[in-house]
């Protein structure tokens, strides 16, 4: 017997509801594996594989039928326990003609029992041909074609929708097939519950049936979620919604039906249905639904309390506020996407143990009552902030009932999610100052300030923020100032993100943040002004850092360097000297013209950062790059240098020198970048002789697999392919655009082919693809020479 099979039943119980928590394909896949291996394993997972058969394919069919075959196969292997002569004619035709079914379906174990959610896909019984794709109706067998346009299928149709269908833009003919996949939907889903409606959890049914489950309510004993397919149409979109009075009539019913059915089941099980919705049909794309379900939603929603929601959206926020006065949100930990009108303060300060906002934007002052609560405590405490004293007087001066965090504590907000803020920003001071001892996660899509203000400051007066992890901040239409005090107040941050398009800047505003202690750092990326003003003396502390991006905005791909004799200066750097210390205060020879400038920290590039796999800098960050960085970091995977400008003024010469380091002895170390695998570097890059670039990729990066050179001066196609067959070995693919030889003599001397696709391979190539300006060419081994010689 298999280690598996001897665990214990409860034991192996749990091990298999783990293996298919996720409810996907794979997860399906496993656990139905194992039922083959013995009975004992079979028996226990049956129930749980069966429990909610349809949630792997649940949404949209996919492209090349990878859901709506298994979906329609599990569907007909349900419905066969059940006998033909309890099936409707339609279903009991379909499954007698399925053509997926190659092999009879064994039916020797009751799955119908094991059921408890059933929500059976709507694209299960449309038809799909080999490509996974609908199929066109004259392509359905004759058979079917007679069926659907025979008299019994039409008479149904005629009798269930003549005053609800389109009738301007499509026929009867045309509406025929699609009725008949409505039909096995809705008469399948009812052969299946019909058996088991005493043990069903959750039930998805059509609205076209909704008079037959007012026949069996008081059946559905266990149901909590109950979802109503609105397959009837009552508005079409390419009517323009023009509704008959006969049609507007079948509506009204429709919705007192349902109605009907909420206040029966509440009546015979109170409590006992938690949540109710409708769902748009797959059979009518061009009927208009939308009316409909905000119809019944409001009407289910008064008879239909909502015990205890754990969070406020759009899809439940109709149904809380129709019971506004006696819904309890004392646990509701997330508030997602709601209108910024109903987040007032009652609502918000009932939610005691509120941990997520995710808005579009906030309401002014919504959070304004927070200040107060953390006010109150610590005067409690016999401290006393005096912070946003205007908002706590405001909120103190109105009668309130006895405050509720006296007893529950204040509100643990932990994650905050704006799409969109205006600067400067009340509410995000707010946040920051009431829950700035909960807050982990901070996140403002868009930074918004006046149009006439070129630069908004971010993070002013905030004192400290110990536990914030991630901070992610975006301007597309502004430069974000950054207090300068803010990173080194956050100490436990693990991801950075602040992006704006600064292009173009004078050296002498830059104003560097203060040096920052954040060892847990593990993703840092820059771009724009925040990149400027970054500290680097951080890079000290983190031993952790993985992604470090420094970068600028680029237009139409070209970066801005500021000229050379401002950028050295604005680092304290004369002439050709390395960075030297500057006092801001004393004049010094040479720069008059920015002796008042702030001097920027100088950067060593020598910090151990064993764990970074990713670095990518651009602009002047890539233009001061120095390759003696990479001795500190081993685990580095990819390297990303970017200095290409419009005036192609700005010229890096890697040497000899720019290969080694001072040893330890005072010989000289190489530098070896031992896990790099993809090397990217635009610009106007040159090397002293054409023996250094052989250097450059035989030895520093061993493992190298694709190297990408644009805007290369000073290099030829035939040094490049002599550095490549100098370490061929890792390098499978070079991309550049340097001018390759035009004649086949030529392109042989330099040692390149075209590569021919699908050809036969050119025994004398290299494993290296070449990519010179669209075109590929491989490149050739060095003994080809001496062979046609």
């Amino acid at each position: 017997m298999d280690p598996l099979s001897q665990l214990p039943a409860e034991c192996l119980q749990h091990i298999l509801i783990f293996v298919i928590s996720t409810y996907d394909s794979k997860s399906i896949t496993t656990l139905a594996s194992l039922l083959c291996l013995n009975r004992h394993i079979f028996t226990i997972a049956i129930p749980i594989l069966y429990r909610y058969p349809f949630l792997p394919f649940n949404g949209p069919p996919t492209f090349g039928n990878k859901t709506a075959r298994p979906s329609r196969a599990l569907a007909f292997t349900l419905l066969s326990s059940i006998p033909s002569t309890d099936l409707h004619p339609a279903l009991a035709f379909e499954l007698r003609s399925d053509s997926t079914r190659a092999d009879p379906i064994p039916t020797r174990y009751n799955y119908l029992a094991q059921v408890r959610r059933l929500d059976v896909v709507q694209f299960a019984f449309v038809e799909y041909d080999a490509r996974g794709r609908v199929k066109n109706v004259e392509d359905y067998s004759a058979d079917k074609l007679s069926y659907i346009h025979g008299k019994v299928l039409r008479e149904m149709y005629l009798q269930e929708r003549e005053d609800t269908r389109c009738t301007r833009h499509s026929t009867l003919e045309e509406q025929l097939p699609v009725y008949y996949s409505n039909l096995l939907y809705r008469e399948a889903i009812w052969s299946l519950a019909a058996p088991i409606l005493d043990q069903l959890e959750s039930l998805t049914f059509p609205l076209s049936d909704i008079h037959r489950y007012l026949q069996i309510v008081d059946r559905l004993r266990r149901l909590k979620h109950a979802v109503v397919v609105l397959d009837i149409p009552f508005h079409w979109i390419c009517c323009r919604g023009e509704v008959s009075e006969a049609a507007q009539l079948r509506k009204d019913k429709a919705v007192r039906d349902v109605v009907q059915f909420v206040k029966d089941h509440n009546r015979c099980f109170p409590a006992c249905l938690r949540t109710f919705s409708t769902t748009a049909n797959y059979f009518w794309p061009r009927g208009y639904t939308a009316a409909l379900s905000k119809e019944i939603d409001h009407a289910v929603f008064r008879i239909l309390p909502y015990h205890n929601p754990t969070y406020l959206a759009p899809d439940n926020w109709g149904r809380i506020a129709t019971h506004r006065q006696t819904t309890d949100l004392g646990r509701v930990t997330s508030i997602l996407r709601l209108d910024p009108a109903v987040l007032d303060r009652q609502l918000l300060q009932q939610c005691r143990a509120l941990k997520e906002v995710n808005m579009h934007l906030l309401a002014y002052g919504c959070f304004d009552w927070a200040v107060q609560e953390k006010e109150m405590m610590k005067i409690g405490q016999g401290v006393s902030t005096g912070c946003l004293a205007s908002a706590s007087d405001a909120i103190s001066s109105s009668s309130s009932p006895p405050p509720a965090y006296s007893a529950l504590g204040l509100v643990p907000l932990e994650r905050v999610t704006l799409q969109q803020c205006s600067m400067p920003s009340r509410n995000l001071d707010v946040i920051a100052f009431a829950f700035g001892q909960t807050l982990k996660y901070l996140q403002v899509e868009t930074l918004l300030g006046p149009d006439h203000v070129e630069t908004i400051r971010f993070g002013r007066g905030w004192v400290d923020l110990p536990v914030l992890r991630e901070l992610e901040l975006s301007a597309p239409r502004h430069r974000i100032a950054l207090n300068p005090q803010l990173i080194a107040q956050c100490s436990s941050l693990i991801k950075v993100k602040i992006t704006d398009n600064t292009f173009e800047y004078p050296c002498q505003d830059v104003i560097p943040w203060l040096p920052a202690q954040v060892p847990g750092l593990q993703h840092l990326s820059l771009r724009g002004w925040g990149a400027l003003t970054f500290h680097p003396a951080a890079l000290e502390s983190t031993k952790e850092l993985r992604v470090l991006k420094l970068s600028m905005a680029r237009p139409e791909g070209y970066c801005y360097i500021p000229p050379i004799d401002e950028l050295d200066a604005s680092y304290g750097v004369r002439g050709n000297d390395k960075d030297v210390d500057v006092d801001v205060d004393v004049d010094t020879d040479g720069f008059s013209a920015v002796s008042d400038a702030i001097i920027r920290p100088h950067w060593t590039w020598d910090w151990d950062l064993p764990c970074l796999t990713s670095l990518t800098l651009t602009s002047e960050f890539a233009f001061r790059f120095e390759f003696k960085m990479l001795k500190g970091c081993p685990a580095l995977e990819r390297l990303r240098l970017h200095t290409r400008t419009v005036e192609g003024l700005h010229t890096r010469v890697i040497s000899e020198a720019d290969l080694f380091v001072p040893g330890a002895d005072g010989s000289q170390d190489r530098i070896v970048a031992p896990r790099l695998k993809r090397l990217y570097m635009n610009g106007r890059w040159a090397t002293e002789d054409p023996s250094v670039l052989s250097q450059f990729l035989g030895y520093m990066f061993p493992r190298l697999g694709r190297f990408d050179a644009r805007g290369w001066c000073g290099v030829t196609i035939g040094s490049l392919v002599e550095a490549i067959r100098s370490r061929a070995g890792n390098l499978n693919m070079v991309r550049t655009d340097l001018d390759v030889p035009l004649t086949e003599e030529e392109r042989f001397e330099v040692g390149v082919s075209p590569r021919v696709r699908g050809g036969k391979k050119d025994k004398d190539a290299l494993g290296t693809r070449l990519f010179c300006s669209g075109t590929e060419y491989v490149v050739c081994k060095q003994d080809r020479f001496s062979k046609r010689e």
